[in-house]
């Protein structure tokens, strides 16, 4: 077989270029805590009866961690965790991380942003809603729960519970999701100061070369997301459980794989990797249903010996030792072998 060399060659340019196409939203979720621990007297006394309790040759004490809504934890949990773990799961954390942010392409830019903020600010309406009609009742279920449990022991529970439960309208507060304005990573934030022209360039070219470090961070990252979902589809069709072959299985590789082609088309173009990702979608995201791998051996066998063979290629394409960001003639290595469709 032909051994094929793919080089490229890392220029400031390339990387400027980079740095212009990628707009960077920084995302924060954040919740309250809803427990409380009780105060150091109390726990010293709890650590007591644990003590007294195992010499006993018992287990029996409560929890010095105060549950704030008692046996409604549950209700709290599916009307306001789980719809800000659904927004993180689903919108930030399958978002390409970039310089600490979230990366988009000026190319979806103008779609993807509004829509990322929109689905925030749904999820921020559907949790302020169930906190607006059933705050009270979670707040007075965790003051019962706690009178009943550690009054026995703390006569001053209720007074100290009532002060350590946040009103409803500070719960508000620091319950959100916080989407910031678009950034780049700037290389050229100096332009047009006055700086001797050795020291301007000096500055520039550093900038540059963290610029590149943050995008072939990100380069890794993406090619790791889509190599994390193929190693689990080889495993799972390597296995005879047919119930654990869901269609998540395909949409997240789908996913992963347009992330990564997204990306490496706006930084550096890398055409072994694109032709990964034209192989992934021909060969596996393709398949229209998991009930395809549960009913041919087949279909199945010949999906996890693409997901083998293009996760082997995505490991060795992650790796690649970048020449220095001025770089204009010479290239880097950056894989070695026949192309991925002859393999295949």
């Amino acid at each position: 077989m032909e051994q094929t060399k793919v080089v490229q060659a890392m220029t400031r340019p390339i990387v400027e270029k980079a740095c212009n196409t990628f707009l960077i939203v920084d995302v924060s979720v954040s919740k309250p805590g809803m427990k409380k621990t009780l105060p150091k007297q109390i726990t010293a006394k709890i650590a007591q009866m644990i003590a007294a309790a195992k010499g006993a040759g018992e287990i029996s004490a409560p929890d010095t961690q105060v549950p704030l809504f008692g046996n409604f934890y549950k209700e709290f949990n599916n009307a306001v965790l789980n719809p800000l773990g659904i927004f993180r799961n689903s919108k930030v954390y399958t978002r390409l991380e970039l310089d600490g942010g979230r990366a988009f392409t000026t190319v979806e830019f103008p779609t993807a942003y509004p829509a990322f903020k929109q689905a925030a600010a749904d999820t921020m309406t559907e949790v302020i809603e169930a906190v607006e009609s059933r705050y009270d009742v979670w707040v007075e279920a965790g003051i019962s729960s706690a009178i009943r449990t550690y009054e026995p022991i703390f006569p001053g529970v209720e007074s100290w519970i009532r002060r350590a439960i946040p009103t409803k309208d500070q719960f508000i507060e620091n319950c959100t999701i916080e989407v910031g304005l678009p950034r780049r990573i700037d290389t050229g934030a100096l332009k047009g100061v006055s700086l001797p022209a050795e020291l301007l360039a000096e500055i520039q070219q550093q900038q540059a070369e963290q610029a590149q470090v943050k995008l072939e961070g990100a380069r890794g990252q993406a090619i790791k997301m889509v190599k994390d979902h193929l190693d689990k589809i080889s495993t799972q069709l390597d296995g005879a459980d047919n119930r654990r072959l869901h269609d998540s299985l395909i949409t997240n590789l789908q996913g992963s794989a347009a992330t990564l082609r997204g990306f490496v088309t706006a930084y550096d173009s890398d055409p072994r990797i694109l032709e990964v990702c034209d192989i992934i979608d021909e060969r596996i995201a393709s398949v229209n249903s998991t009930e395809v791998w549960k009913n041919s051996i087949g279909a199945s066998a010949s999906s996890r010996r693409v997901a083998i063979q293009t996760s082997k290629q995505l490991a060795d394409l992650g790796k690649r030792k970048l020449p220095p960001v001025t770089a204009t003639a010479d290239s880097i290595e950056i894989a070695e072998g026949g192309m991925l469709a002859d393999l295949l």
